[in-house]
């Protein structure tokens, strides 16, 4: 008994050190450890601070406001889209992006662009608004427009610090801008019943972000322009040429249709859900996502392991997302109804159909990232122009003959259509086993399923009440999370042993 103590602490001791040369080496795993520990903390304060300003929002402002709110996004962000040519991208991905030359040329660029995007959708605003018959999203877009302005001001070494996997001040200053804008729209919702406060929250929070992103790195650009940097910036943009524009209109779509079909307290309600919905999606993005280039970009120079990794990253992704959706979709009415009120359990159809479709998007954007790793943006284009004319072809006649729920459908199906042409072109570039991916999504299902059934049990049965279920249904999802990393555990075992052998 004594000599398996002593084994038991060894090992420990073991783990212990290998944790503590993990997070000190200046390996790639290491800075991909320190920077995923930052961004988690962040990211979960942030959107904690975020789902509760909505969940208070839900009771102090009418659902149509909410709507209205969606719609001014959707169209500034459109205006955004037509002239985003992936500057941010670009320094991560060039060598040469952290050199100051490059950096003066990439904020020129970043500023005139942000000051056209704010003075065409300032003009065009009275335009948007007449077209949904609805005169007072002028000035709520005019507003809005200023973020657009403040943030193509925003320092460009806030990429080079992603460039080299150093997130913690990256939270510092976007999640803390964020939280800072959270508060600031919370109080501004007390006195203004409108969806005035929403939009405080969006200005405020890029202005808080720029000047924070000086604030902590010091940058002063010069009149003069690198040409090779120029060169090379224009290069990248002309492969992302049309990419943000393709994206705008695949994943606002459904606002935009339902914006003219709908009315907008049907929107709010969608697009409350939706949120709630994309709450995974935002810690990808502002978790995973962020790594996910650099580290494939690490190793475009090798296929094989290129391939290695895409695989190992979808699998992570299902391994956490499957429990995770299939747990949101039979609880969806009773999350729905405790985050924002009995009211909007109506749209818990719609919430359940979401969170699929938000799984399947994150997995598709591993391959979006390995299209910029290799520097072919192009393709990345050409799927998404696939994607763009499947929603265009089927969304308006879905919402027309199902309201919101036709979105959703809409949204998740024709990506599943494109992700497959994806998958096909993927295979031809970079030699993907197709075979080996479907194995993934395979175990995904079934890793859901896991999780799924004995929570439908627990619905059925009436197991106590709301507040229990969700508690009994949250202890399903971590078995299933545990499961998945017993069995990861036990493989990467095996392949020690086998090396030791």
């Amino acid at each position: 008994m004594r000599f398996f103590r002593r084994r038991r602490r060894k090992e420990g001791g073991m783990v212990f050190d290998r944790l503590r040369g993990l997070m000190t080496s200046e390996g790639l795993k290491a800075r991909c450890a320190r920077g995923g520990a930052a961004l988690a903390l962040g990211t979960i304060v942030e959107r904690g601070a975020r789902l509760v300003r909505n969940m208070i929002l839900a009771r102090l402002l009418a659902p149509d406001q909410f709507g209205l709110m969606a719609i001014v996004l959707a169209a500034s962000g459109l205006f955004e889209a037509i002239t985003e040519i992936g500057i941010r991208q670009a320094v991560i991905q060039n060598p040469r992006g952290d050199r100051p030359e490059f950096l003066n040329v990439a904020w020129w660029i970043s500023a005139v662009r942000g000051a056209l995007v704010c003075v065409v959708g300032c003009l065009a605003a009275p335009y948007v608004a007449r077209f949904y018959g609805d005169v007072s999203l002028t000035p709520l877009l005019q507003v809005v427009m200023l973020s657009m302005f403040i943030g193509g001001l925003t320092n460009p070494r806030l990429a080079v610090l992603e460039k080299q996997l150093r997130f913690g001040p990256c939270v510092w200053i976007t999640q803390g801008s964020g939280l800072a804008a959270t508060v600031i729209s919370l109080v501004a919702a007390v006195y203004v019943r409108s969806v005035w406060a929403l939009v405080l929250g969006v200005v405020a929070e890029a202005f808080i972000r720029t000047v924070l992103s000086y604030v902590a790195f010091p940058f002063r650009p010069r009149l003069s322009i690198d040409r090779d940097s120029w060169r090379d910036l224009v290069a990248f943009a002309r492969g992302m040429a049309g990419l943000s524009l393709l994206t705008c209109v695949v994943l606002q779509a459904d606002v935009f249709v339902l914006g003219r079909v709908c009315s907008k307290e049907q929107l709010g309600m969608y697009s409350l859900a939706l949120a709630l919905a994309n709450m995974p999606l935002m810690v990808f993005s502002r978790v995973v996502a962020p790594m996910v280039l650099p580290v494939l970009s690490d190793v475009q120079g090798d296929r094989a392991k290129l391939c290695q990794t895409v695989l190992s990253i979808t699998r992570m992704l299902f391994d956490l997302g499957a429990p995770l959706a299939a747990f949101l979709v039979v609880f969806g009415r009773s999350i729905l109804s405790l985050a924002y009120g009995k009211s909007y359990g109506a749209v818990s159809d719609v919430f359940g159909v979401l969170c699929v479709y938000v799984l399947t998007y994150m997995a598709a954007n591993v391959l979006v990232f390995t299209y910029l790793a290799i520097a072919r943006p192009e393709l990345q284009r050409r799927f998404l122009f696939v994607w763009a004319c499947l929603v265009a072809m089927a969304m308006y006649p879905a919402v027309k003959y199902l309201g919101p729920l036709g979105a959703a459908l809409t949204l998740l199906v024709t990506l599943l259509a494109a992700t497959a042409v994806q998958l096909a072109r993927m295979a031809r570039i970079i030699g993907l086993a197709v075979v080996s991916y479907l194995a993934i999504v395979r175990r995904g299902v079934a890793v859901a399923a896991l999780a799924a059934i004995p929570a439908v049990g627990i619905r059925m049965l009436d197991m106590g009440a709301e507040s229990t279920q969700l508690v009994l249904g949250g202890l399903v999802c971590a078995l299933a999370w545990a499961l998945c990393l017993l069995r990861e555990a036990g493989k990467a075992r095996a392949m020690e042993f086998r090396r030791l052998a």
